[in-house]
């Protein structure tokens, strides 16, 4: 089931930012079985599954292309690039204090999400719709949850296409 999920994800991804046609290939190409594997599976066996929120975010890209609205800000993608990196570095054990694993993980994604909101309207709420979504299906609040790798690399993405953007308009 990650392994759709996966390649959902990044069809939608790809789909938002360049057109059908090739999120449909992404797909494809993620979900057709070569050998046994497929793309997607072995992607998630090395990585992990995708978080709710990447979930959530690429849905939200779906109906912004759909739409023909703009969907998250520059500074929206600085902030999932950056907290994706304190996720990780706090499962690494590198910071003196854990916020991840400890008793405080609510109350700091709840912060996390006040700082989504005052950035961007529309990741606050997907934000605050992954942390419902953990709530209601009762999984543990863990940040795991809530960032993965594929998020990280879409945010970093999204970052270079504002900068090439910024670069060729000036």
């Amino acid at each position: 089931m990650d392994a759709v999920l996966l390649a959902f994800c990044v069809g939608a991804w790809v789909f938002v930012g360049f057109n059908a046609l090739w999120g449909i290939v992404a797909f494809i190409l993620l979900s057709v079985p070569v050998c046994g594997l497929t793309l997607s599976g072995v992607l998630v066996g090395l990585f992990g599954g995708t978080s709710t929120l990447s979930l959530l975010l690429s849905v939200g890209g779906l109906l912004s292309k759909c739409t023909h609205t703009p969907f998250l800000s520059r500074k929206a993608y600085a902030f999932l690039a950056l907290f994706v990196l304190f996720v990780f570095v706090d499962t690494l054990g590198l910071l003196p204090f854990s916020l991840v694993y400890g008793d405080l993980a609510m109350s700091s994604l709840c912060i996390f999400a006040l700082v989504a909101f005052a950035l961007d309207r529309v990741l606050g709420w997907l934000f605050l719709g992954a942390l419902a979504m953990q709530v209601l299906i009762k999984e543990p609040i863990l940040y795991v949850g809530m960032a993965d790798i594929y998020l990280f690399l879409g945010a970093c993405v999204g970052l270079f296409k504002d900068h090439l953007a910024r670069r060729l308009r000036s």
